[in-house]
């Protein structure tokens, strides 16, 4: 009787012990999963076609502030059409830019990048590619 209790009590610590490491084993591929297909928070715009004409870049700028309101060039127009225009979040941050006048086909573009969170510093990297 005492050998079957042994044994059953062994079986049990086995099966608890497997599962435990199976459920961790289980645990640990699901966050790699989650994380892995969840997108990023960051939020960037990017119009780039592909094209045979060769680009310059004509503007290239790291913009900051708790809100982003801007006219790209400030004043006057560029000398040709906006052929590639790339807004990429440095800090990962959930706002979304918005191109509201001008942009690509354009000689100029008001960009507006608003927080989603209060109090949040926003800082974006431009880039402004003409053909030559």
């Amino acid at each position: 009787m005492t050998e079957i209790y042994l044994f059953s009590k062994a079986i049990f610590f086995f099966k608890t012990k497997m599962f435990s490491t199976v459920f961790k084993m289980f645990l640990l591929v699901a966050v790699l999963i989650l994380v892995t297909l969840s997108p990023s928070s960051a939020d960037n715009y990017n119009k780039c076609p592909e094209t045979s004409h060769e680009r310059y870049l004509i503007y290239q700028n790291t913009l900051k502030g708790r809100v982003i309101h801007v006219r790209i060039p400030g004043t006057g127009f560029f000398h040709a059409p906006i052929t590639c225009l790339q807004v990429t979040d440095i800090n990962e941050s959930f706002s979304t830019p918005v191109i509201e006048e001008g942009g690509y086909g354009k000689e100029y573009v008001v960009l507006r990048i608003d927080p989603v969170q209060s109090g949040e510093q926003l800082q974006y990297d431009v880039q402004i590619y003409v053909d030559q």
